[in-house]
């Protein structure tokens, strides 16, 4: 029988408060009890979204003004360029480098932050790199707006550079204290891109991030489009099906956002709009592209509206790389947007070209299947 008591029970508790000897003060957010004991000690397990710490001040985060957060980790030291040289057999390394961006329209610098640390041993020499990136509001935030740039900058660099990571280190300061307190929480994960088109070399892409960043905390239609296309790589397996429709979803919305007069119009207009960059991007013969978008269509009508007497599909295997194709197709066009320059453009060319022609006709050799092919 199930408890009638079940559900009336309390089972969380927004706010839990605590100070603790070596650990200083804490305060949990939207605690989930996970378990609760009794016997001669009572003792209970609370798991909480969110932890603030401080040494020794108690943080309300109802009513916390932020002045300054600063993260470590999220794969910003694989990204940003340090060299190492040789200069007369002795190794020689630019220790650290920071780029400064002002964010004027939004009362906000941002520094991105890079060094190499270094242990020694009697066997050899490891070398690190690290990296940071840290928020200065003329205006104080709350911690929703906190979390908001902390999640979009994050987007930002898994969009760019197709690759990012878990924080290391999340600290905060607010007004009423110098100190830094930190702050915990479990954070949206991206699988690595699948390929390498979204990998934009840091110094090629350096001098266009303050735009970037203004566009990804402003522009609500490029924050739309990024976080679409990145459907496709939150963490968790995603059959060739279910991407095509994510990716054929994150097309219709760039064509409907971002071309004027396309907000009403279907997916055979928005394909042929886009002819050239297809083209471009695939290396397919123009005589084929009335033919390739029909079978578009046809696969989106038969996985998205159950038309399944329609026979003109691409494979399951070939629904992948239709799914890249589309997903190059809306990074390409968002960049042309802040007029990135053209030896980005002609790399991203290049890349979708071998991953479209290269990666697919190499992979269906080895993805053939005896029985299930015929």
């Amino acid at each position: 029988m199930v408890n009638p008591d079940r559900y009336s029970q309390k089972k969380v508790y927004s706010l839990i408060f605590g100070i603790f000897n070596g650990l200083g003060c804490l305060t949990f957010v939207d605690c989930k009890l996970g378990s609760d004991s009794t016997g001669m000690i009572r003792s209970a397990i609370y798991i909480p979204k969110y932890c603030f710490t401080h040494i020794e001040h108690i943080a309300n985060p109802k009513d916390l003004q932020i002045n300054r957060f600063r993260v470590v980790g999220i794969g910003l030291g694989k990204w940003i360029n340090l060299k190492f040289e040789f200069d007369k057999s002795l190794l020689k390394t630019n220790n650290e480098v920071t780029h400064n961006f002002d964010i004027q329209e939004l009362g906000l610098e941002i520094k991105l932050n890079s060094w190499i640390t270094s242990s020694v041993s009697h066997e050899q020499i490891s070398l690190k790199k690290s990296g940071n990136i840290e928020f200065s509001f003329r205006s104080p935030i709350d911690v929703k707006e906190l979390l908001n740039y902390y999640t979009k900058v994050k987007k930002l660099i898994q969009f760019l550079n197709g690759k990012s990571d878990r924080f290391s280190f999340f600290n905060i300061k607010f007004s009423e204290c110098e100190d830094w307190s930190a702050i915990y929480f479990k954070e949206l994960m991206f699988n690595d891109s699948t390929f390498e088109y979204f990998s934009i070399d840091f110094d090629k892409i350096s001098d266009h991030l303050p735009l970037l960043f203004t566009k990804i905390f402003t522009d609500e239609k490029f924050y739309f489009c990024v976080n679409r296309l990145l459907d496709n790589q939150v963490e968790g397996q995603l059959t060739h099906s279910k991407r095509f429709t994510n990716s054929i979803s994150a097309f219709e919305g760039y064509c409907k956002l971002y071309i004027d007069d396309l907000t009403h119009s279907k997916l055979s207009t928005f394909l042929k709009k886009n002819k050239q960059e297809i083209i471009e991007l695939s290396g397919i013969e123009e005589g084929y592209f009335n033919r390739f978008c029909s079978k578009i269509i046809s696969s989106r009508d038969y996985y998205v509206h159950a038309n399944i007497k329609n026979n003109n599909i691409f494979s399951d295997f070939e629904l992948l790389y239709i799914s890249f194709l589309l997903e190059i197709l809306v990074a390409f066009n968002l960049l042309k947007q802040i007029e990135v320059p053209q030896d980005i453009l002609d790399m991203i060319i290049n890349r979708a070209r071998e991953t479209y022609n290269g990666m697919q006709s190499f992979n269906r050799e080895l993805s053939q299947d005896t029985f299930l092919d015929h």
